[in-house]
């Protein structure tokens, strides 16, 4: 009598997932940058506000309906430079409603960036604050997050990497990790984190305990090679960011 056989629990593993991340790959292929927008898997902007400038969380008071406010980017680091590398992604932040304000070394409860090293570079103009460096972004109910490629490339793309989130980032944009799913989105281009947030929370039961990433492959003038991440737990969170 022959037995039975039964798939192992990593081929169990890869046959569940496949079909969820097909969805997101089938999804996140037809974003465009665009205005950010509700990105919370419950539906519901955060409203803390600090005088007439939206922050993340804390503070009291407000501006009224319909008035055009300026937009503070928060950062808790100093600025390093203020010329973004043209070989590298960049963060860009527009704001919704007025312009954009930079405040920087700002305590984590009014930052929308918590930076991870102790230099940032941040290129402001009224419409908009570029960054480039590590650390976590903050979703911002005023702020149009977008991952922007390198001004400098010649030739990339965007690929969407899934895993268990144990590898570092560094790891993962690097290739030494073992992911669990790659597709390749498409050519380079400017992707809205907002919609990127919100279709990874729209599909983050079926993927639990893992981590979606983007990740930035592109070729300078020169031939060199450079990679930039952002990844998102499907847990929700800030998104841990990559780009220098």
């Amino acid at each position: 009598m022959q037995a039975s056989t039964t798939p192992n629990e990593p081929t169990l593993t890869l046959r569940r997932l496949f079909m969820p991340a097909l969805c997101v790959v089938s999804v996140l292929m037809l974003a465009v940058a665009a205005p950010a927008q509700d990105s919370d898997d419950d539906g519901v902007l955060p409203t803390g506000t600090t005088g007439d400038q939206h922050l993340p969380g804390g503070g009291g008071g407000g501006s009224s309906a319909g008035a055009a406010a300026d937009t503070t980017v928060g950062i808790t680091a100093a600025m390093d430079d203020d010329v973004l590398d043209p070989k590298q992604a960049s963060i860009a932040l527009s704001s919704l409603s007025g312009d954009t304000v930079v405040q920087t070394e700002v305590e984590p409860a009014d930052a929308v960036f918590l930076a991870a090293t102790t230099g940032m570079t941040i290129q402001h103009t009224p419409g908009e604050v570029a960054l480039q460096g590590r650390g976590m972004l903050l979703l911002h109910p005023n702020l149009s997050p977008v991952l922007q490629p390198p001004t400098d490339a010649i030739v990339g793309a965007v690929v969407l990497v899934i895993g268990d989130g144990t590898a570092s980032l560094d790891d993962l944009k690097n290739g030494l990790s073992q992911p669990l799913f790659v597709a390749v989105l498409g050519d380079l281009m400017p992707f809205d984190l907002s919609f990127f947030h919100a279709v990874v929370m729209h599909h983050a039961d079926d993927l639990p305990g893992l981590s979606a990433s983007l990740v930035v492959v592109s070729v300078d003038s020169q031939g060199t090679l450079h990679t930039s991440a952002v990844r998102l737990p499907t847990s929700g969170g800030p998104l841990e960011v990559v780009t220098e």
